[in-house]
């Protein structure tokens, strides 16, 4: 077939097959798989660009130094960035209550290193601000500002096992028996462990909803 016969007949399905080497219905294949992209989770390059996220899941102290029951209701939403087929770079903002007075917001920038098409590895470094009461025990207060940073393995974003870490100025107050002010009060650092589970996607959308709707109607 000459090539001013190929020209003639340009936007159809026959000039595709000649000139690209394609099969008829495959670019249409290719349009309705780009337009399925996953609900709030992430993909590497090529799939996905940007990608939003939300997590949602419980983190339990590991220090020995709290009871079984400060479980931590966690919840962090924020956006990704792919910079590679291997690298995304983006933040979250977060939330993490305890049911009792020790609410806090963080602020991380997150680092993700995919290991395939699904799996990958989040680090997030950042800074947390205590709310409400603000202390960890009848005699403890905590500062107002303090260091948390994340170690996260992720399974394509619908779920993922994470460790979390925080240090933060505190100052103890010592009480004689019958009195309402402290005698003498000192200064050191706390630093809190924590491992837990997180969900993500829509699940976790769902799950952080009824997590601090609970937690929060609790007080």
């Amino acid at each position: 077939i000459r090539v001013n016969k190929i020209d003639r007949i340009l936007g159809d399905q026959t000039s595709d097959v000649l000139k690209e080497g394609v099969t008829a219905g495959k670019q249409k294949e290719k349009k309705n798989k780009a337009s399925g992209k996953p609900f709030l989770r992430g993909q590497p390059l090529p799939e996905l660009r940007r990608f939003l996220m939300v997590q949602s899941g419980v983190l339990v102290r590991t220090d020995g130094n709290s009871d079984s029951e400060d479980g931590h209701g966690w919840l962090d939403v924020g956006g990704m960035k792919n910079l590679s087929p291997r690298y995304a770079l983006g933040g979250t903002l977060g939330v993490a209550d305890d049911g009792k007075s020790y609410t806090r917001i963080t602020v991380k920038p997150r680092l993700r290193t995919w290991l395939g098409r699904g799996y990958a590895i989040d680090v997030a470094p950042g800074i947390f601000f205590p709310t409400g009461d603000a202390v960890v025990d009848d005699f403890t207060k905590v500062g107002s500002v303090g260091f948390t940073g994340e170690l996260a393995f992720v399974a394509s974003d619908w779920a993922a096992v994470t460790y979390v870490v925080e240090v933060i100025e505190t100052e103890k107050d010592y009480y004689a028996y019958g009195l309402s002010t402290p005698l003498t009060s000192t200064s050191g650092t706390e630093v809190f462990h924590y491992i837990g589970l997180k969900a993500g996607g829509a699940v976790g959308l769902f799950l952080g909803a009824l997590t601090f709707a609970g937690l929060f109607g609790n007080r």
